[in-house]
């Protein structure tokens, strides 16, 4: 053991931060300026005699305790380095809280009353996880190689620790499964999809007991969700779907692991350098700009889909991938958020490859150069993901500008 150090650490700082997204009853609320006290805004205009008149009329609640949030990070990790300083890294684990989101609470109010209540700081958030770095640093080949090997993994997960919800999210309401708290903030809800109606007699069975889908009768090539839940959210089967039947379907809607490696060469005058990165614990669902799932048509969006004329259910190929074209945007026929359009996120990129060629120091001390290198540089060479059926793992959607590639051939010249 040439190096290990034990550290641990604490920190406090404040942080603009807002309930930014649309949880189970809240929606974004922001530190306004001037929001700590009461002030006047336009109001509707009036006509009085032969004048037209500005109104005003009173600004929002103020919050005379209106604050920051409040972000602590604890933290705690030892660095290494062994075999005379060849290898070397460090693992750290941490929790961080985030508490005193600005937000608005959850309060039932007068209809007389007019406003909204002003937002408080209130609500908290948490993260956990750790991170793993390691290197390997040494020469080979007779000292006529440098080389270095690199490689990280973290891993983070976080969740709701306080905030307001409607009785239906808390235990015993009949929403309590899509309660926030507890939950990371990313996930995917929406329905569980069985599979293909792929033969007659499926089919004859469901229409025997008057099975609906979205009120519609089921047909040869939909697909056929699972049946959970009755009107309310009532629990049990009712022989019908539709948003009643929507279900958590992963929480897993952000990476949980991000982790890269890497190599770096030397031989004589040659440099090679190479970076991977991926993600992993990461459920993707297949979305256009209008949302999840794969419409048959794009509206104002995209009119056409590739994917209609693939793999498709036919009577002749019962045993499709994706369901029958019926040229309609319903939940049964793609759209929308479904486990069916689930995909595996997890990727492993090449980032960054570099290629240099450095001249020999006699011949650029010839030209009075300190030193001249020529190189080729290349990002996003390729990527390895089960998600290459559709788009690009790192693409925001189907419909979103792909990942760039960049090819760049360069002289580096030093005098």
């Amino acid at each position: 053991m040439d190096n290990l150090k034990i550290r641990a650490s604490y920190g406090t700082t404040g942080n603009d931060l807002d309930l930014d997204r649309t949880t189970a009853a809240n929606t974004a609320k922001k530190i306004l300026p001037f929001s700590y006290l009461y002030t006047y805004t336009s109001g509707s205009n009036y006509i009085f005699g032969d004048n037209l008149n500005l109104g005003i009329k009173p600004g929002t609640i103020p919050n005379y305790n209106l604050t920051w949030a409040t972000s602590k990070t604890y933290n705690a990790g030892l660095d290494f380095g062994v075999l005379a300083n060849r290898l070397s890294g460090s693992l750290d684990v941490f929790v961080r809280k985030e508490t005193n989101i600005l937000g608005s609470r959850i309060v039932t109010l007068p209809d007389t009353y007019g406003q909204e209540l002003a937002p408080e700081n209130y609500a908290a958030r948490s993260w956990r996880g750790f991170e793993f770095n390691a290197m390997w640093r040494s020469r080979a080949f007779r000292e006529k190689l440098d080389y270095t090997i690199y490689g990280n993994l973290r891993y983070a997960r976080d969740r709701w620790d306080t905030l307001d919800e409607s009785e239906a999210y808390l235990p015993g309401g009949n929403r309590h499964w899509q309660t926030a708290i507890g939950h990371p903030v990313d996930r995917i809800i929406g329905l569980k999809a069985i599979g293909l109606i792929r033969t007659q007699e499926q089919l004859d069975e469901l229409l025997d007991k008057g099975f609906k889908q979205f009120g519609r009768d089921p047909y040869l090539g939909a697909i056929l969700f699972e049946d959970i839940r009755g009107d309310g959210y009532t629990e049990g089967a009712d022989n019908k779907i539709d948003s009643n039947d929507y279900q958590v379907l992963s929480n897993n809607a952000s990476p949980r692991i991000n982790y890269g490696f890497g190599f770096n060469l030397l031989w004589k005058n040659i440099s090679l350098d190479a970076h991977f990165q991926g993600v992993g614990m990461y459920d993707r669902i297949i979305s256009n700009a209008e949302g999840a799932g794969i419409r048959q048509h794009g509206g104002s969006v995209r009119p056409y889909y590739p994917v209609w004329t693939g793999d498709v259910w036919t009577p002749d190929h019962p045993d499709a991938k994706y369901p029958r074209v019926v040229g309609q945007n319903w939940e049964e026929s793609g759209s929308g958020p479904s486990s069916f359009w689930i995909r595996n996120g997890a990727y492993l990129r090449l980032k960054n490859l570099n290629i240099g060629y450095a001249l020999p120091g006699k011949i650029a001390s010839m030209f009075k150069l300190a030193s001249t290198q020529v190189f080729f540089n290349e990002t996003n060479l390729f990527v390895l993901s089960l998600m290459k059926e559709f788009h690009d793992p790192e693409q925001d959607c189907y419909d979103s500008y792909p990942l760039m590639k960049s090819f760049t051939f360069g002289l580096d010249i030093k005098f």
